[in-house]
């Protein structure tokens, strides 16, 4: 198989790294016509002969086959093959420094993949090392304002994973500070993560008012970003946890005040717009009548 996948390469004359790159461009043609699996296979059949053809003294070689890794780990991620993604990331960045200190996506990529898989330090430590050679240039610093923007988001919410929640808060607002010198569009797009974790963070630091507050400020941003969120279904979640957080919230306030009473009733309100915009959940309907029925209501 690997064979027939080479012999699908042009078979173009010219060095390692020339062939290589005739390879690597035919299967990002593939790709563009929607032939994931099949670019995939041309990506990595580029790779192998390249490096049966190549000498690991051309540089110019080993500046593609960093590309190379990084195109087929970026496609194994979107066929959501994190373990596959890894591999051809990991290969690259021990084996193409330089090439790995000038792009800081294959950090990235790593980061990305170890947080799918579960090993929230190795994920850490990726995000950790991408911020660096991405503050550290001032190329790279003005070239991706979009990382700039998510890594403190990536490293927060690693951080949140691990049990800490401080550290976390800490990455998120730095996270708003990064967002004031970027574009309006992207700060519209970032907001919402950055108060969805900031918001978790505190309700994990048991700040429950302080999260209900996040959660309030949550719900004035989705609509700007409405199709993303949609698809993540970040609505639901959020809501949820923006029920639950009121509950706590009423718990840290003497039974019957006015003040409790009004944190249970927008606990109560929350829970049924949760039920009539996803009514299916039983979680949902538990919720509500919960908050019902601290508050005397036999509904």
């Amino acid at each position: 198989k690997e064979l027939e996948d080479e012999e699908q390469l042009p078979n173009t004359e010219g060095t390692a790294a020339e062939r290589c790159v005739a390879g690597l461009t035919l299967a990002k043609e593939t790709m563009e016509q929607g032939h994931v699996a099949a670019s995939l296979n041309m990506t990595e059949a580029a790779l192998r002969r390249a490096y049966k053809e190549g000498s690991k003294e051309d540089e110019e070689l080993l500046k593609v086959l960093a590309e190379g890794h990084l195109i087929a780990g970026t496609v194994r991620q979107r066929m959501g093959a994190w373990d596959a993604a890894l591999v051809h990331l990991k290969t690259a960045i021990e084996n193409f420094p330089d090439a790995v200190a000038a792009n800081p996506a294959f950090y990235y990529g790593a980061g990305a993949s170890y947080a799918v898989l579960g090993n929230l330090k190795d994920a850490l430590h990726m995000f950790s090392m991408c911020s660096v050679i991405v503050n550290e240039s001032e190329e790279l610093y003005a070239g991706y304002p979009w990382l700039r923007l998510v890594l403190p988001i990536n490293i927060g919410q690693t951080l949140l994973r691990m049990g800490r929640a401080t550290e976390a808060l800490d990455n998120l607002r730095s996270a708003f500070e990064e967002a004031k010198t970027v574009d309006e569009e992207m700060m519209a797009l970032a907001r919402p993560a950055i108060l969805y974790y900031v918001a978790l963070s505190r309700a994990a630091l048991e700040q429950h008012d302080e999260a209900c507050e996040t959660w309030g400020e949550w719900e004035g941003t989705h609509s700007t970003v409405e199709e993303q969120l949609l698809e993540t279904n970040w609505r639901e979640r959020w809501r949820q946890h923006y029920v639950r957080s009121l509950v706590l919230a009423a718990g840290g306030k003497p039974r019957g005040s006015p003040e409790w009473r009004a944190t249970m009733d927008r606990g109560a309100e929350q829970a049924r717009l949760l039920t009539e915009e996803f009514g299916g959940l039983g979680r949902a309907w538990w919720m509500r009548a919960d908050c019902l029925s601290s508050l005397g209501d036999a509904e």
